[in-house]
């Protein structure tokens, strides 16, 4: 076998086990996905194995993210190869990893924005279906993730309680919570769009009665935002917007990061603005320790 094939086959079976790791720690699909975008990015830009990569290497791919990429994304990728090379050092594929030798880029210090409530009633009254009604304000409300929304089984929902079961990264289950608006649409969709819907099927399905693809999901939303007149955003956006909305509520981050379903509150303290103005809004609402003796 060649020089060049047999790297390439050294590479392709690297990076097989480290996804094969990943999802045995596990990560979700998404993650994985995410993972393996990466690194084949990286592979892509440098011609050739990334196992051969230097630290000369990874700098010059970063100068290159930096004019392509905004913080987040360079933080996205020095994670995701960071976790790659470090797994192969660990596993003998590389003596050490390339990226010890560089500094990592600084964290993103702005705040990503939530979606204006006038934009959120724009796109509700631009839904031409209860479906589409009830994935914007279940989104909404509960902070779901995208997988998490499209994993969602009706037997998952108890319109009653407004409990949903989500069945998240790892497998773990974990509720979350309905407001009226959101159990009343749903409510509405199942009884009106639905024929016959059973407990094990997709909460939510496509125009044909399959599963509701991440690409529909997408193209759900950026739909309304036409209708709507306004930017488009992700399914994330409307994550950030429960996280930023409870935040200014006043709930307490731990309580957020169960909410959410978060490892650690390091998400959380990208989306609290920590304002002087913010600071002192909290301190007013939880009151001063000494003016409750």
């Amino acid at each position: 076998m060649k020089k060049g094939n047999l790297t390439q086959v050294i590479l392709e079976q690297a990076l097989s086990i480290f996804l094969m790791d990943l999802k045995a720690a596990g990560r979700s699909s998404s993650t994985i996905r995410f993972y393996q975008r990466e690194v084949a990015l990286f592979s892509r830009f440098l011609g050739a194995s990334p196992l051969h990569a230097s630290p000369d290497d990874l700098r010059r791919y970063f100068v290159h993210l930096r004019d392509r990429r905004n913080a987040h994304g360079l933080a996205a990728a020095w994670r995701a190869l960071r976790a790659f090379y470090n797994w192969a050092a660990r596993e003998g594929f590389i003596p050490e990893s390339p990226m010890r030798a560089l500094t990592p880029p600084r964290p993103p210090q702005d705040v990503l924005p939530a979606i204006p409530e006038e934009h959120i009633k724009k796109m509700l009254a631009a839904a031409a279906s209860w479906r589409d009604r009830a994935i914007i304000l279940v989104l909404l409300d509960t902070g779901l993730r995208a997988s998490e929304l499209l994993r969602l089984r009706i037997k998952d929902v108890d319109l009653e309680s407004g409990v949903i079961i989500v069945r998240g990264k790892g497998g773990h289950a974990a509720p979350v919570y309905l407001g009226n608006r959101s159990r009343a649409a749903l409510t509405r969709y199942l009884a009106l769009e639905r024929q016959n819907p059973q407990p094990d099927e997709p909460l939510f399905v496509s125009a044909r009665g399959g599963p509701l693809a991440y690409r529909s999901l997408l193209e759900v939303i950026a739909r309304l935002s036409v209708r709507a007149g306004i930017p488009r955003y992700s399914p994330h956006a409307f994550r950030r917007t429960f996280a930023l909305r409870m935040l200014e509520a006043g709930v307490s981050v731990f309580v957020l990061q169960r909410l959410m379903r978060l490892r650690s509150l390091d998400v959380l303290r990208r989306y609290l603005p920590l304002t002087p103005e913010h600071a002192r809004a909290a301190l007013e609402q939880a009151g001063h320790p000494g003016d409750r003796l």
